[in-house]
């Protein structure tokens, strides 16, 4: 094709011109922008997409650790009672702690006070994948007390709380008293005094990702009796309770005349295993 001149002139004075350059610049511009536009957008979407996966998780976590501890639950008490659970992948990491949680346990009055349990508890945690917000020091189960003496009160302390490096779910037991008056002895009321306790420190100690199935077994119900004279009125007795460094009270009543009163302490144990299984 032979061009002419004339045309050659035309197009070589359109190239040169402003209006010329013009265009290509204006549309190189828009492409660049839409394409800014596109990617700002995209990785927003994915952004957001991430944040609801993991507040998702989190969710997840939660539901996940109510149900293992609401099976923990249904086979307390039941010595060989046993139970398979299979816990959700959360995108974090299940743990189990035999050594952790410290629980002691004084009953005291003036100048009588005595010490009826001293043992490591256990626990379970789940360590939480990353998230935009965490509910730290929500209590999924139970409150803040570390004994309880009321009845329809739960042992239970599951709890959200933060870790050495990420927010955790923390599942340990706190213990329960109660009391009653059962009769006489040598002249004096005789008071029943009962404290239960869950122990979770004969689990298997275990981390594990992604789905876990575990197994939740009562090993045994185990009781230990002690028996206090005493020879002089008393209106009540203080429960102190130290649990993993936290301490509180309860108060109960005692039934006592002018001779004084008998007390029992009897400290029942539900031994429970928390461990790994194979599918």
């Amino acid at each position: 094709m032979v061009i002419s001149k004339g045309l050659r002139k035309i197009l070589r004075n359109f190239m040169l011109s402003r209006r010329g350059l013009a265009i290509p610049v204006t549309f190189l511009i828009l492409f660049v922008s839409l394409l800014t536009l596109i990617s700002a957008t995209y990785y927003f979407a994915i952004a957001k997409v991430k944040s609801k996966s993991r507040q998702l998780n989190v969710a997840v976590a939660k539901e996940s650790m109510i149900s293992l501890e609401s099976h923990i639950m249904h086979v307390a008490w039941s010595e060989g009672a046993s139970e398979i659970y299979v816990f959700d992948d959360c995108g974090g990491k299940l743990e189990t702690k035999p050594l952790n949680v410290q629980l002691t346990i004084n009953v005291s009055n003036g100048n009588f006070s005595e010490t009826v349990y001293d043992c490591l508890v256990g626990e379970v945690v789940y360590e939480l994948p990353a998230a935009e917000s965490v509910d730290i020091g929500l209590f999924l189960k139970g409150d803040y007390r570390v004994v309880v003496n009321q009845s329809g009160s739960v042992m239970t302390r599951l709890f959200i709380t933060n870790g050495a490096e990420k927010p955790e779910i923390r599942l340990y037991y706190r213990p329960m008293v109660s009391i009653a008056e059962i009769g006489s002895e040598d002249g004096k009321p005789l008071n029943y005094m009962r404290i239960y306790v869950i122990n979770l420190n004969s689990s298997q100690s275990f981390e594990s990702q992604g789905e876990v199935p575990v197994k939740v077994s009562c090993l045994e119900v185990v009781s230990e009796l002690k028996i206090y004279n005493f020879t002089s009125q008393i209106n009540s007795l203080d429960v102190k309770v130290s649990l993993n460094g936290e301490n509180g009270q309860v108060s109960v009543p005692i039934s006592s005349n002018g001779n004084g009163a008998v007390l029992q302490v009897e400290v029942v144990t539900c031994r429970i295993k928390v461990e790994r299984v194979q599918r």
